[in-house]
């Protein structure tokens, strides 16, 4: 959980979009199996948690 934790921080960190999403497919390429279901509930946290862009 720790280690998708820390690639989830690191491809957030990106500023482009493009990049972001670059850097997701790769930590999702390099992770475990086993470490898989803990990045994909943890980036499932972090959308959750973000402001919509549209709403005012």
């Amino acid at each position: 959980m720790q280690r998708a934790e820390i690639m989830i921080r690191r491809a957030m960190s990106c500023n482009a979009v493009a990049d972001r999403a670059s850097a997701l497919t790769t930590a999702w390429i390099g992770l475990d199996p086993h470490d898989r279901g803990a990045f994909v509930l943890g980036l499932i946290s972090r959308v959750a948690m973000c402001p919509r862009e549209n709403e005012r």
